[in-house]
């Protein structure tokens, strides 16, 4: 596969990260030139709990945190292998000793299950071990990869955090099985969650009722969190949330 290399400076800092393809290209003028997570760049200045970027891709959030925060701890939680080397090649070609990279996916509760990989690297979605379909797992049999799954929860006490300064979530529909049932005692951990919802399509196509924006809103007003929406200009079906705990 042919790379190309992008030299690029931000934020006085000097960086180069490896483009395998298009839609690396697309996520890297999203975060560094078009600035999307711009609405958090302060709360990664003044971090110093651990950052945790969930759905890490090639680790351009990572980086882009790094450079606007040396100091803070990142976790690069990515389940994708082809992903997962990118971003450790994209860590290593940067010199990073404060980027942790977590192969394995975050959902609503531990154990294994499936990746399926779609032909565009950020379009990858989780499925667990409960909740195969066989009609999906048959039309995607050859894009599978088994994968370990942690819950948020277990995965803070495994790395013994008690606070976390940023949760960065860009998981293609995932974020609903996360929250919709996560304890309060998760919720009190976190200081800030910025991530880019998608309106929840099962494999048919079909949208899944009462899995949209709204419905994360409320899961995060009722847990103490303020609010904020920022609605794609590109994509009807997707957009913003940045939400702040109150109580901390």
């Amino acid at each position: 596969m042919k790379v190309n290399k992008i030299n690029y400076k931000f934020n006085g800092c000097n960086i180069t990260v490896i483009i395998r393809d298009d839609v690396d290209l697309s996520v890297f003028n999203e975060i560094f030139k078009y600035r999307e997570y711009k609405s958090c760049e302060n709360i990664i200045m003044k971090a110093n709990n651990p950052i945790i970027d969930l759905g890490a891709h090639a680790g351009f959030f990572s980086i882009y945190s790094n450079c606007l925060n040396k100091n803070v701890k990142i976790y690069a939680i990515e389940p994708e292998k082809k992903n997962i080397e990118s971003l450790s090649l994209n860590k290593k070609e940067n010199k990073i000793n404060n980027i942790k990279i977590i192969e394995c996916a975050i959902s609503d509760k531990s154990g294994s299950g499936k990746l399926i990989v779609e032909k565009d690297s950020i379009n990858n979605y989780v499925i667990n071990s409960e909740n195969f379909c066989d009609n999906e797992l048959e039309a995607k049999k050859n894009n599978i990869q088994d994968i370990k799954i942690l819950s948020l929860e277990d995965f803070l006490i495994d790395k013994k955090i008690d606070k976390v300064s940023l949760l960065k979530i860009d998981i293609e529909g995932g974020e609903y099985k996360i929250f919709e049932t996560m304890d309060k005692k998760v919720f009190n951990k976190i200081e800030n969650i910025f991530l880019e919802y998608h309106l929840k399509i099962n494999y048919n196509g079909q949208q899944i009722n009462n899995y949209n924006e709204k419905f994360l809103e409320n899961i995060f007003r009722t847990n103490g969190f303020s609010v904020q929406l920022f609605p794609s200009g590109f994509d009807k079906n997707m957009g913003f949330i940045l939400a702040r705990n109150k109580r901390l």
